[in-house]
């Protein structure tokens, strides 16, 4: 879809959301959480959907965001998700359960 990943802010306000962009920038970091992945494994998300679509479906993210290389991103070690019923981790081989 793009050579590029975009990691959006979320807030309540688009203040709450440039100030997480904000602190992202200042520490130089992005810390990953694990409120919609299955197991025990923290995360980072990003989207490839073009920037356009953003502003079409934005949700509940707001306009603010680091974009990256997706070449860059796989050389740090970043994967694509993997998008399955929660009932199907158990399939997974042990090798995969983190994506």
């Amino acid at each position: 879809m793009s050579d590029d990943l975009v990691h959006w802010t979320k807030g309540q306000s688009d203040q709450e959301a440039f100030d997480a962009l904000s602190k992202i920038v200042s520490e130089h970091r992005l810390l990953g959480g694990n409120s919609c992945i299955k197991g025990e494994f923290t995360c980072v998300c990003f989207s490839e959907a073009p920037l356009s679509y953003f502003y079409e479906v934005r949700g509940r993210y707001r306009p603010f965001g680091i974009l990256l290389s997706k070449r860059w991103v796989f050389l740090q070690g970043g994967r694509p998700v993997i998008y399955q019923a929660p009932e199907e981790f158990e399939r997974l081989p042990m090798s995969h359960r983190w994506r």
